[in-house]
């Protein structure tokens, strides 16, 4: 019955700790959210760029961005100025304005310079089209995602072989 007993509080103190780990790590994710760029959003895209975002008169982001570099070896701008169509209605991958600054813009499209921010590809049973949905007067509306450019999603790409 000893042995029993030691393996219970064993187990008991075990799980007791496995959960304590749980509880810390959301806390810590609740906090500090973990930088992830989505990887359907990645295969949609045809051109990566990072690009500086500047606001408006109204707080939204101005549709005309300054290409500071490309990603990759995809077709696209390497630097100047080009037009991301549905910027205006982006959301940030971590809130839900988009600040001014460097940002990581997953684009599709790039005829006269004009671009879209790239949504998720289509799948079986999946109709959404961008990551960041939500209903506005009784209809969907889908938001596009746009990365800030911190060493985290640098980090990412970077082992996911992309290179600039």
């Amino acid at each position: 019955m000893t042995t029993a007993r030691l393996r219970l509080m064993v187990a008991l103190v075990l799980f007791l700790a496995w959960l304590t780990w749980l509880g810390i790590t959301v806390l810590t994710h609740r906090a500090h959210p973990p930088e992830i760029v989505s990887r359907s959003q990645l295969l949609a895209a045809t051109t990566l760029v990072v690009a500086d975002l500047t606001l408006g008169d109204d707080g939204l982001p101005n549709e005309s961005v300054t290409v500071a570099y490309k990603l990759g070896t995809s077709p696209g701008p390497t630097s100047g100025a080009i037009r991301v169509r549905n910027l205006k209605s982006a959301q940030s991958s971590l809130a839900e304005t988009l600040q001014p600054g460097r940002h990581l813009l997953l684009l599709m499209g790039g005829e006269n310079d004009i671009f879209e921010i790239a949504g998720w590809p289509r799948s079986a049973g999946v109709e959404s089209r961008f990551p960041g949905e939500e209903l506005m007067n009784d209809k969907k509306v889908r938001r596009p995602v746009v990365y800030p450019w911190t060493s985290g999603v640098e980090a990412q790409l970077k082992s996911l072989g992309y290179s600039w």
